[in-house]
């Protein structure tokens, strides 16, 4: 059930990013820290002027969840199929919302793992892991899960 959830959030992302309306430079890959978006306040206030982008849990300040994208409709719905499917490499539950900035789409899993992942072609551009002990992670209330990313001043 929990795959199912996790498939179904980045099925929706990848949907999502398909939407975009503008072209947006291929991320490049690093080999000593992952590279960070540039998403400070003002960004995230105006957040209704980049409508490709999901900044925050619920999309804005706002938290509405409501995107103004309107390439999905009545007429084109029948029309949606999946461009790419992204498996996580651990095996237990996810419950994060992505965040989508610039193209990229950044999610956690279990164990707090952040991936980040190219939004147009479902390619991971990159991993981290916490290593959270498993002796810290029995004194939380709901197994290993989390609920997501975050960005802001990177």
């Amino acid at each position: 059930m929990f795959k199912n959830k996790v498939i179904a959030s980045l099925v929706g992302a990848a949907l999502l990013g398909a939407c975009s309306q503008s072209e947006s430079p291929a991320p490049t890959a690093v080999d000593a820290a992952p590279a960070v978006a540039a998403v400070d306040s003002q960004r995230i206030a105006n957040a209704a002027e980049e409508p490709e982008m999901w900044l925050t849990y619920g999309g804005s300040y706002d938290e509405t969840r409501h995107s103004s994208l309107a390439s999905i409709n009545g007429d084109t719905v029948q029309n949606l199929g999946v461009d790419w499917v992204y498996t996580m490499d651990k095996p237990r539950g996810a419950e994060a919302t992505p965040i989508v900035v610039d193209g990229v789409m950044y999610v956690t899993g279990s164990w707090s793992i952040v991936y980040a992942v190219d939004a147009r072609t479902g390619e991971e551009l990159w991993t981290y892991d916490p290593e959270v002990s498993g002796e810290d992670a029995v004194k939380g209330c709901c197994d290993v899960v989390n609920r997501g990313v975050a960005v802001h001043d990177g």
